[in-house]
């Protein structure tokens, strides 16, 4: 267990560091935090959250109670209502946070969208599993700011501005573990053209071994089920298509073989917090 570390930025110390087109401002971090079990409730604010779990637990978020195995770390957003305090009293969980601002007038956006402004990747969910290569560089980022912070106050701006850097890069470069001839068919069924059906008997069969089994190997592997990680490459490509390509979002929708455009817009906004439309506004392209 990490001892636990807290600090808080002065509102009238730093005017923020500008990245990009971005200018963030770190508001508070800590570093080995163990909430009480059901002591809060939803609460929400106006700074981007990034929540790195360290030990497993579970939150609350916009109403859905979700599971956080250790290595998990979830992009809250402005106004996302949350509770970090564990439905499992037996099981607590413990994690690093981070707290910022961005100081741009009234440009929001989501934080996988602002992730993905940075890196250049299509947006992540807001929960990610990240692999334990990952897990660990991201736990000597954190650590490594707090050696800073404690040593020298006055670069704590700089420290924590450089860890949401790292973390939105470790992000882009977040890749699979090695994985086993079985799952590695497994993906490439999933990853097969979006709009080709794929039921959870033909993934069996392709497996060798029940459904039952296979999601939870496959869940181990990336985190997600095989029915999840199949969503997430359509969400992905979608991204793809609607900042790159000249196609409507309800010619996405075909191509990726949603029943209509309302599905893919209610499956757009599950996975990402906004709608296509607010995508292409936000990417540049402008709402078609």
């Amino acid at each position: 267990m990490q001892q636990f570390a807290y600090f808080r930025m002065s509102t009238d110390f730093t005017p923020g560091l500008r990245v990009n087109n971005w200018t963030f401002r770190p508001e508070t971090f800590h570093l080995g935090e163990i909430p009480a079990s059901g002591v809060e409730r939803e609460h929400r604010h106006d700074v981007y959250h990034a929540v790195f779990y360290i030990r497993g637990g579970s939150f609350r978020l916009n109403g859905t109670v979700r599971e956080a195995p250790s290595r998990t770390l979830v992009l809250l957003s402005p106004g996302d209502w949350h509770d970090f305090h564990s439905e499992n009293p037996e099981c607590p969980g413990e994690y690093h946070e981070l707290t910022f601002r961005l100081l741009n007038g009234g440009k929001t956006p989501r934080f996988p969208q602002l992730c993905s402004a940075l890196n250049g990747q299509p947006p992540v969910t807001e929960t990610v599993r990240l692999t334990e290569a990952s897990a660990a560089m991201l736990a000597r980022h954190f650590s490594t700011a707090a050696e800073m912070i404690t040593a020298d106050r006055q670069s704590a701006e700089f420290a924590l501005a450089a860890l949401l850097l790292q973390m939105v890069s470790l992000l882009k470069n977040n890749d699979p573990a090695p994985r086993t001839p079985r799952l590695e068919t497994v993906r490439k069924l999933l990853e097969s053209p979006p709009d080709r059906k794929i039921t959870g008997s033909m993934l069996a069969t392709a497996a060798h071994v029940s459904y039952e089994h296979l999601c939870r190997e496959f869940r181990r592997q990336y985190g997600l089920s095989p029915k999840e990680y199949r969503q997430k490459m359509r969400m992905e490509t979608a991204c793809q298509m609607l900042r790159f390509s000249h196609r409507t979002p309800k010619e996405i929708a075909a191509e990726l073989g949603f029943s209509d455009r309302y599905a893919f817009h209610k499956a757009f906004r599950k996975a990402f917090g906004i709608t296509p439309g607010k995508f292409l506004a936000d990417s540049g392209r402008g709402c078609q």
